[in-house]
């Protein structure tokens, strides 16, 4: 039995490409974890542009915290073994401390060619730490 992450970067696209994904019946009996890689929340205006990008509204947060929900549902009622988790991308090494925890013998991730429609901005932040904890400790999958 492996421990598989499927991270995502809250985006509903890409969560729907994971939860839609060809070899995800072929996890059936393993130990999924679905996890989103987010900037972190913040309560108020900053005026700082580095500071902004690289956070989100409470709103956003509580968006995405809903579509973990939506996730875990969706493989729960289809037998997986499923756990959620939200990764904050503080730095790169706070996401592959926090990915390392959860002892993966596989991380897939869907790739970054995939179309944006939620206005959270782009992803390529989190598929670099993503890309960069594949290299150094597990296999990777992107799903397209």
């Amino acid at each position: 039995r492996q421990n598989i992450i499927l991270a995502f970067d809250g985006s509903p696209v890409r969560l729907d490409s994971l939860l839609s994904a060809e070899k995800l019946p072929t996890w059936q009996d393993d130990r999924l974890w679905l996890v989103a890689i987010i900037p972190r929340p913040v309560q108020a205006c900053v005026y700082e542009p580095d500071f902004f990008n690289s956070s989100i509204s409470i709103d956003a947060h509580e968006d995405i915290r809903a579509r973990l929900t939506q996730g875990h549902e969706h493989l729960s009622k289809r037998g997986f073994d499923v756990k959620v988790k939200i990764v904050y991308q503080d730095s790169e090494s706070t996401v592959t401390q926090a990915l390392q925890a959860l002892n993966p013998d596989l991380l897939v991730a869907v790739g970054q060619h995939a179309t944006r429609k939620d206005g959270l901005g782009s992803n390529r932040q989190a598929h670099r730490f993503l890309s960069m904890f594949a290299l150094s400790r597990v296999d990777l999958v992107e799903i397209r």
